[in-house]
């Protein structure tokens, strides 16, 4: 795109021309674009000229992904408007960015502009990602001193936020509150209400309410519910769903058919998980395989699990982590070592030994096999540790009797930067019951608060119960 050529260029043609770039099919595309556009403002002056410029050049850096250029633009304004914030903290919020987007908005607080619609959605999408429900109160507030709250959008995103931070109760008083619903509204309480044990009937509820209102039920509604059932194996319960599934013609949808596996696999009923596997032979994709794999395992049938595996390898279907982990768990969980070296070794041909997920499983499918000089040599080769591939080695050293071992491994855990969780502590002191070692054990058990922040639970105290009661006390 050469300037020279453009007639009548202006302003407003400028601005229109910033905001296409973030249309372009290929985000890059746009971006290379909008920075010639960024150069020839700043080469003719007109940077500066008007506020609406730096904005779009602040917004189209935002959407292409280039968020550090758009604090750059944004850092280098001498006027900014409500549309200045707005954009940068929606950029910042939909890059990820999310406390940086909380700053901005407190930072925005301090100057005598007044929030609109579009900053407290973008500042309460980012507290639901954060989980910062302390934020988000402070900001619902901020919406109810404004009258804002009631707007369907800024609804929503409160739904969002109370949903993602298990506020069941307040998401209730949102919508019960709103004057208008939209199918986000619906989906989103659907959605929060399903995420709970307790309140499932209640999610199911709502959706014949939603029907019953004239709502469409789409992907999202049925997934939340799915999800929820799969969660909580209520079989009837997702055989209805099914139904309702079939009516609304979804059923060659390929998220909600995999949902629908991976409900009848947590329910027990494998016939009905390989019966909807079968009519999707086009449309599978990695969750369909895993799915698919993980209803095997679940319902304790490692062979079949087994052989899908190798007949994903054989048609050349991709395999990821997720895939191999499942398998090994399944391997570990029934102690059988020829059976995850045949999984390793495909693993190696996937160039996946390599993946913290898959070589924590390695360890612990070693582990619990009884190996745990294997567990321990790949353990020592592994680059990436988590605290998954620390716990499993260290509850084969405690499983293996090995008090001493498990003592300098939890010691070594600490020395890395690897700070110890829950299970962490309960195979360390299940470790030090069999060991005898009773100083150790009471010392650590007294740091889980003191030194780590971590409450004790009752599994903690039986250990410790455990722990007296073989040493005599």
């Amino acid at each position: 795109m050469e300037m020279k050529d453009l007639v009548g260029i202006n302003i407003d043609s400028l601005v229109v021309l910033l905001s296409s770039f973030t249309e372009f099919c290929v985000l890059e595309e746009g971006k290379r674009k909008g920075r010639e556009v960024h150069a020839y403002v700043i080469a003719t002056g007109l940077i500066n000229s008007k506020v609406a410029i730096e904005n779009g050049l602040v917004n189209m850096n935002a959407k292409c992904g280039a968020i550090d250029d758009a604090c750059s633009v944004f850092r280098l304004m001498v006027d900014r408007d409500l549309i200045s914030w707005n954009s940068l903290i929606s950029g910042l919020d939909q890059n990820e960015c999310f406390e940086d987007a909380i700053m901005k908005f407190s930072e925005m607080r301090k100057s005598e502009l007044t929030p609109s619609i579009f900053t407290l959605i973008s500042a309460l999408s980012s507290c639901a990602s954060l989980e910062w429900i302390m934020m988000g109160l402070q900001i619902h507030c901020e919406a109810l001193k404004l009258g804002l709250d009631l707007d369907v959008s800024v609804s929503n995103a409160l739904l969002a936020l109370y949903s993602d931070t298990g506020c069941l109760s307040e998401s209730r008083n949102v919508f019960f509150l709103m004057q208008e619903y939209d199918q986000v509204s619906w989906n989103s309480i659907v959605g929060a209400l399903a995420s709970s044990e307790a309140s499932v009937f209640e999610a199911v509820e709502y959706l014949l309410e939603m029907m019953r209102s004239g709502w469409e039920l789409n992907r999202v509604t049925f997934i939340s519910i799915l999800s929820a059932v799969s969660s909580f194996s209520l079989h009837e319960l997702g055989q209805q769903i099914h139904v309702v599934v079939l009516k609304y013609n979804a059923a060659k949808d390929c998220a909600i058919e995999n949902a629908l596996i991976a409900c009848y696999g947590k329910c027990g009923q494998i016939e009905d998980c390989e019966k909807i596997f079968s009519r999707m032979p086009e449309r599978r994709d990695e969750v369909s395989w895993n799915s698919m794999i993980s209803g095997y395992i679940h319902n304790e049938l490692l062979p079949k699990a087994m052989y899908l595996v190798w007949f994903m390898i054989e048609r050349g279907q991709k395999l990821d982590s997720f895939t191999f982990a499942t398998v090994l768990s399944a391997c570990a969980s029934v102690a059988t070592l020829e059976r995850g070296m045949e999984v390793r070794a495909c693993a190696v041909r996937a160039y996946l030994e390599s993946d913290v997920v898959v070589g924590s499983a390695l360890v612990d499918m070693y582990s619990k096999c009884g190996r745990i000089d294997y567990a321990s040599r790949f353990f020592e080769l592994t680059l990436v540790r988590n605290a998954y591939s620390w716990n499993s080695l260290i509850s084969g050293y405690a499983r293996n009797g090995d008090g001493q071992k498990t003592l300098r491994l939890f010691t070594q855990m600490k020395q890395q930067d690897q700070p110890p969780d829950h299970v962490t502590f309960v195979r360390f002191l299940s470790a030090c019951s069999l060991a005898g070692l009773v100083d150790e054990g009471f010392q650590h058990f007294n740091s889980m608060s003191k030194v780590h922040g971590l409450a004790p639970r009752m599994e903690h105290f039986s250990c410790i119960v455990d722990l007296l009661g073989r040493a005599g006390y």
